[in-house]
């Protein structure tokens, strides 16, 4: 039977699997276009408006221009599986820490005694990264979902390292 050890990177690299998948998937056309021809006519017909508009100077704010929401086809899953990763990280952490070892990270070292507090505290500081990237996505969109992509990746290899030394302890 494998060892949690050997099952953690086959799922980390499945959940990038998955993850590429959903947001490549996820991409459609403009307006439902399924051909290039259609793609180009739906395109000029959203720019038609802008063309009548009267003249702006550079700079000028605008009324019409959307916001990124959160429904952005990149955004949701990347923010699905911090929060995944995030629990990994927990369940990790408690196992490890009830199978003998001790928590390296000094600054969370007196939360891992109190699960809850432990627990509590992850919620916390996950809810405050995701907020914080968000406004981060606002006005830098590519280089947000980078740093979440980045996020995801320290929490998944985390949560691998406390899984293998929980394992070695057994």
């Amino acid at each position: 039977m494998p060892t949690v050890a050997r099952a953690c990177p086959v799922f980390v690299i499945a959940c990038g699997i998955a993850l590429v998948t959903a947001t490549a998937g996820a991409q459609t056309s403009p307006e439902g276009a399924d051909t290039p021809a259609e793609s180009l006519r739906a395109a000029r017909a959203l720019r038609a408006p802008l063309a009548s508009a009267p003249f702006l100077p550079p700079g000028a704010p605008t009324t019409e221009a959307e916001p990124r929401r959160l429904s952005d086809p990149i955004a949701v899953p990347l923010f699905a599986s911090f929060i995944g990763t995030q629990a990994l990280d927990v369940h990790s952490t408690l196992r490890s820490i009830r199978a003998g070892n001790a928590e390296a990270n000094t600054i969370v070292r007196w939360a891992t005694a109190r699960p809850a507090a432990f627990i509590t505290l992850k919620a916390a500081t996950t809810a405050t990264s995701l907020f914080l990237v968000e406004r981060f996505r606002r006005h830098h969109p590519k280089p947000a979902m980078f740093l979440l992509v980045g996020l995801n990746t320290a929490s998944a290899t985390i949560a691998a390292h406390n899984y293998r030394a929980t394992a070695r302890r057994r």
